[in-house]
């Protein structure tokens, strides 16, 4: 198993189903970027380096933290796998919306391809890179 990433089985999924929704194969190397401490989805931050880490797990509670996770943008990019994961919409202490968010990242380069719903107060987007003339995922929130 990975590294522990969950460690609040009251409220969400338990490590198992969320390395499962988060595409975390047994043994692969994570690094958590930008975690808040107070969110009831744990995610542990690691001391991989996210820019050799197999999987990327990057957290924008605002607008102005997507300027920040170019780690995961670069992971994208190099064909790694990178999550961004955000509060819902409503909850305390994000300006996100999702029109906007996704708007957003493709000016790093990346656009959303997946979609998960983490738990009540959580969701994720895988990221991929942009290729050339590539049409935008039909993503909806």
């Amino acid at each position: 198993m990975t590294t522990a990433l969950y460690d609040d089985t009251t409220s969400g999924p338990g490590l198992a189903q969320l390395e499962q929704m988060l595409q975390i194969g047994r043994g692969r190397s994570v690094a958590v970027i930008n975690a808040p401490a107070e969110s009831e989805l744990r995610l542990l931050a690691s001391r991989t380096n996210p820019n050799h880490a197999d999987v990327v797990i990057a957290f924008a509670l605002r607008r102005v933290d997507l300027a920040w996770l170019r780690a995961a943008y670069n992971a994208a990019g190099a064909g790694r796998t990178a999550w961004v994961v955000y509060p819902e919409p409503g909850q305390p202490g994000t300006d996100l919306r999702w029109e906007w968010f996704l708007a957003a990242l493709r000016q790093y380069g990346v656009q959303a391809a997946h979609h998960v719903v983490i738990d009540r107060g959580w969701s994720a987007v895988l990221l991929q890179r942009i290729r050339n003339g590539e049409p935008e995922p039909g993503l909806f929130g």
